[in-house]
């Protein structure tokens, strides 16, 4: 990598055999190998080429990244991906925006059958970091043949999406959760359902005020096909009666069908500290954190 040029490089464990015990050594891991053609880390956005990856159980991976063209302008970035076959050869490159804007901080989801899904986000035209205007999120699904489907709205137009995190079913529906800041130390954490076939689903909120979410929420999907969402509540602008400030995870777990009930109340006083709340029980439950 020289000076002002980048690009995302990869490596792999060899699947010569050894003990399923043993850390790998040097020599069990394959040469690395270019996924994307040369880049700049320079100019907006500010996280140029950190790219995403996700496993599926068959073996293979889809990887995506954003990679700034050259450091003259500031809307000339670019949302690629790469899928990985399980004996480690990398797939053709798959440009999933349409043409360059100022695109970044991408996040990768995929499916037991190899197929998935990239959500990236499209800041105002040259802003970085701190921006008064929505932040869209977007979706593109790759195909486990590496087809790419239609750009997707992954939330409203008008949301300021600060971060994202996203799980796919087995029936290849996508749970897409993300921190939508509303106004100054007021965030709201959302989700929406993007079917494998078909419009997307409605957008929901999982917070019942502002100010309650923060930080990077993450998504995942059990056996069963249950989505769990799990985020980091301050508990700034709370309503009367509710938990005092203070760091709290809270948790929702739905049905790709049907949602699952939420607790109807909260104790008057519970203590204060770390405090994990799960939407199928009827009382938040106390961590051992």
């Amino acid at each position: 990598m020289g000076f002002g040029r980048v690009r995302l490089r990869v490596a792999a464990v060899a699947t010569a055999a050894f003990a399923a015990w043993a850390a790998p050594s040097s020599a069990d891991w394959q040469p690395a190998v270019d996924l994307s053609p040369v880049g700049t880390p320079v100019g907006v956005p500010c996280e140029t080429g950190r790219p995403s990856v996700a496993a599926s159980r068959d073996g293979s991976f889809l990887v995506a990244w954003q990679r700034k063209l050259d450091a003259r302008g500031n809307d000339n970035t670019l949302v690629e991906a790469r899928r990985i076959d399980r004996d480690g050869t990398a797939g053709p490159l798959l440009q999933l925006t349409d043409a360059p804007a100022n695109v970044g901080t991408v996040t990768s989801g995929v499916g037991p059958d190899g197929s998935g899904i990239v959500l990236w986000h499209q800041q105002p035209p040259g802003l970085c970091g701190e921006v008064p205007g929505p932040i869209l999120l977007w979706a593109r699904r790759v195909g486990s043949d590496g087809a790419l489907g239609p750009v997707t709205q992954g939330g409203d137009p008008s949301d300021k999406a600060l971060v994202a995190a996203v799980g796919l079913h087995r029936s290849g529906d996508a749970t897409v959760a993300w921190v939508d800041q509303i106004g100054f130390e007021q965030s709201v954490l959302k989700v929406r359902t993007l079917p494998a076939a078909g419009p997307p689903g409605p957008v929901l909120s999982l917070t019942p005020t502002a100010g309650q979410a923060e930080g990077a929420p993450v998504v995942v999907v059990d056996q069963r096909d249950r989505a769990l969402v799990l985020w980091e509540s301050t508990g700034s602008s709370r309503p009367s009666g509710s938990p005092p400030p203070g760091i709290r995870w809270v948790a929702s777990s739905t049905s790709p069908r049907a949602a699952r009930p939420t607790p109807k109340s909260t104790p008057a006083s519970p203590p204060t500290g770390r405090r994990a709340w799960c939407g199928t029980t009827s009382s938040p439950r106390r961590s051992r954190s």
